[in-house]
């Protein structure tokens, strides 16, 4: 088997790109495989386009892109608003948060400060027979990398709620 120059197999590779493009589209168009339609013509164009990806990583380089998934646990406290995450590289992924080489991926707390109506009746200071709840505030949990919102929701945050006595009704 004759090993071609370098420049020499550069051409056949990009003229077999252009040959896997011509049949695709003489596919699509119905002027080639006449009896290729449905399920088989979605695999030939399926096969095609993996060829093509084959020859076009040969000149483009190959991109893998993996998915990993972390999960942050952040217990919130009174007087705090942000929290470092963790940082991020493009290059190394999710970093820890002492690694000053990644962007920080910060979340933000903004609290509402309302905590809605409450239907029950509080109970009075000097009430005896009474229980204690802690209402949630409605605060909006931004996730941040750098200035980019990541992700945006509104969380019952209990931390910042406040806390009420409910009267439990007497014994008869």
């Amino acid at each position: 088997m004759e090993t071609l120059p370098l420049e020499d197999a550069a051409r056949e590779a990009a003229n077999t790109i252009f040959s896997l493009r011509r049949h695709r589209l003489e596919l699509i168009t119905g002027e080639a495989g006449e009896n290729v339609f449905g399920a088989g013509l979605g695999a030939a164009l399926e096969e095609i386009g993996r060829l093509e990806q084959s020859y076009l990583e040969l000149f483009l380089g190959k991109r893998i892109v993996d998915t990993h998934t972390a999960r942050f646990v952040v217990f919130p406290e009174e007087n705090k608003k942000q929290y470092v995450l963790c940082r991020f590289s493009p290059d190394g992924g999710i970093l820890p948060e002492t690694d000053l080489s990644g962007d920080m991926v910060m979340l933000r707390i903004e609290p509402s400060g309302d905590t809605g109506t409450f239907s029950y009746e509080e109970a009075k200071r000097d009430a005896k027979n009474y229980e204690t709840f802690r209402l949630a505030d409605p605060a909006e949990c931004i996730v941040l990398c750098g200035s980019n919102v990541l992700a945006k929701s509104v969380l019952p945050v209990y931390e910042f709620g406040r806390t009420v006595k409910i009267a439990l009704p007497r014994k008869r």
